[in-house]
């Protein structure tokens, strides 16, 4: 049995250990930003962006009084321009990393759009006048830490059924939102990483980020693959490797399929109370 249960006492503490750090690489990497397209900066910055939004997400499930987007409103756009920033860097990656050769006389637009959407994450960031992230602490919530321990194992089982929901054949865009929900689930998870009686969690995470890793090999080539498509009148040996990223786009989505009927078989057997 998981067990999901921690500690009546320092809640809020290990709570605000883990947004204090989160805030501190934020800020960390949206410095480097701001001065170029740094490729590490943009994806930790992207998953610090995911795992604030956990955080903040999950105290709004426990208390309806604290409004999520509200507090994140500020950020939304600078985060959009950060995704597709990033998912571009990703694309092209994996386009040279596919075929090197074919990917060559591709690179020229692709780093030409990068650059443009480089300066569309400064001009968002400038336009807020954002020059680092803040948000309130924990206890600035106003959410009660008796409210936390009481309510944590409820909206934690209610975004799991939502991860393992098995009611409707699998689309696309389904895939899209498991995998969204996937990450949600597993950074709420994290969330709690100071906290006593995490350790008991590492098992669960680790099979999570199983399926988490495959998805989002998944979604790469998926956008890798689109962006290509659009460029193919252009660069007619896009189309080929557009091609060869849909198939394996394929192969993933399978062993992702796999993987989620294994974690299913697992909570069957293993579910937190």
């Amino acid at each position: 049995m998981v067990a999901l249960a921690i500690d009546d006492t320092g809640c809020m503490d290990c709570l605000e250990n883990y947004r204090g750090e989160l805030i501190g690489g934020l800020n960390r990497n949206l410095e480097a930003i701001l001065q170029a397209p740094d490729e590490t900066a943009i994806h930790d910055f992207r998953v610090g962006i995911k795992r604030v939004t956990a955080l903040y997400e999950f105290l709004q499930a426990v208390d309806a009084n604290f409004d999520a987007a509200a507090v994140l409103a500020r950020y939304r756009g600078l985060f959009k321009a950060c995704g597709r920033l990033r998912d571009l860097q990703i694309a092209r990656n994996l386009l040279v990393a596919t075929d090197g050769r074919t990917a060559t006389g591709l690179l020229d637009p692709i780093d030409a759009k990068i650059a443009e959407l480089h300066a569309a994450v400064v001009e968002s960031a400038e336009a807020e006048a954002i020059t680092g992230i803040d948000l309130p602490t924990i206890a600035a919530s106003g959410v009660a830490e008796a409210a936390i321990m009481q309510r944590r194992d409820g909206v934690l089982a209610a975004l799991r059924r939502r991860v393992l929901d098995a009611g409707k054949a699998m689309t696309t865009r389904r895939w899209h939102r498991k995998r969204i929900r996937l990450k949600r689930y597993r950074h709420t998870l994290d969330a709690f990483q100071y906290c006593p009686g995490h350790d008991a969690e590492l098992a669960e995470i680790a099979r999570i980020q199983q399926l988490e890793q495959l998805l989002g090999d998944w979604h790469d080539r998926v956008v890798a693959s689109e962006l290509l498509k659009s460029i193919a009148a252009a660069a007619p040996a896009a189309t080929t490797l557009a091609l060869a990223l849909a198939d394996q786009a394929q192969v993933l989505l399978d062993g992702a399929q796999n993987h989620l009927d294994e974690l299913r078989r697992w909570y069957a057997i293993n579910a937190p109370d």
